[in-house]
């Protein structure tokens, strides 16, 4: 029987509280090697040269909403940087795997559509 290579996961966070450990050994016990980064840093890595150590990116994140804005307005949707649309319309488009659980559907509300619910497969009516 052969050893395969571990399965390096980039995995994005922030925006909301989850069980940290239940997600890291929920992800090693299918054999995944993850890195959990929070926002903003990981919206800084998240372009080919920032993950060229990994083979997939698991969204496990809730950005682009500002949920400090006055009540009436919360939450109050933000756009993504430039940098990070562009970093993750490279990913894509060399072959990136991206994985989007629960919340992470929900992220940067602003961004115009289809450009972010094309990726996950789906997004958030409204905010």
């Amino acid at each position: 029987m052969s050893e395969q290579a571990p399965l390096n996961v980039f995995v994005a966070t922030g925006g909301h509280a989850f069980a940290r450990d239940a997600l890291e050994a929920m992800l090693r016990s299918v054999g995944a090697q993850p890195c959990f980064v929070d926002h903003p840093a990981a919206a800084r890595l998240m372009n080919p040269e920032g993950l060229t150590e990994f083979n997939a990116v698991l969204l496990h994140d809730m950005p682009g909403m500002d949920f400090r804005s006055p009540i009436a307005n919360r939450p109050e949707p933000q756009s993504p940087p430039p940098a990070l649309v562009r970093g993750m319309t490279e990913l894509v488009d060399q072959g990136m795997g991206f994985v989007a659980l629960h919340h992470a559907l929900a992220g940067w509300p602003g961004l115009v559509r289809p450009t972010w619910q094309a990726p996950p497969g789906g997004g958030m009516a409204s905010v």
